[in-house]
């Protein structure tokens, strides 16, 4: 189904809200759904990393990025298990305005400190496979309130009475 790309970084970011992500690492996924959306299988991997019981790419990679924009030299990372979420995260952090860039020799990537120009952002409406949306919108609804009168008395949603 065609969905805008506001509409998937939106799901993306409750779907790791859901998978017990914090919230700024959240919001980089988030970030990074356009680069994401525009490679073959993109959307698949980070779904992979989420249903994972260890999210490590969407912990490790701004970890390495924050190494290295912090001047303390370029990162390693052996045979990283989700090199397309790792591509994502870096382009975004460039695209941010962070110094940052990412190589690969076979498996293994490596971070560097470096000003070159990030590429432009893929725009425009994407179609998602129906399965994939399925399956990060109940990621996703580990986020939600029941919806319960016990829960709209506790203070969710609009209350009991919605009048306005």
């Amino acid at each position: 189904m065609i969905r805008s790309m506001s509409e998937v970084s939106g799901l993306v970011l409750k779907a790791a809200r859901g998978a017990g992500l914090p919230l700024g690492h959240a919001e980089d996924l988030a970030a990074a759904t356009a680069d994401l959306t525009a490679v073959e299988m993109g959307l698949t991997q980070l779904l992979t990393a989420l249903n994972r019981a260890q999210v490590g790419c969407a912990y490790a990679a701004p970890c390495a990025i924050d190494r290295v924009t912090a001047g303390l030299g370029s990162a390693v990372v052996k045979a990283p298990k989700c090199p397309l979420v790792w591509d994502a995260l870096v382009t975004h952090a460039a695209r941010s305005g962070l110094n940052v860039s990412i190589t690969w020799s076979g498996a293994d990537a490596t971070l560097v400190d470096t000003a070159q120009p990030a590429s432009p952002r893929p725009r425009g409406p994407v179609d998602i496979d129906d399965t994939l949306w399925a399956a990060l919108s109940t990621l996703a609804a580990k986020t939600y309130v029941p919806a319960t009168e016990a829960s709209r008395l506790a203070g969710a949603g609009a209350g009991l009475t919605d009048n306005d």
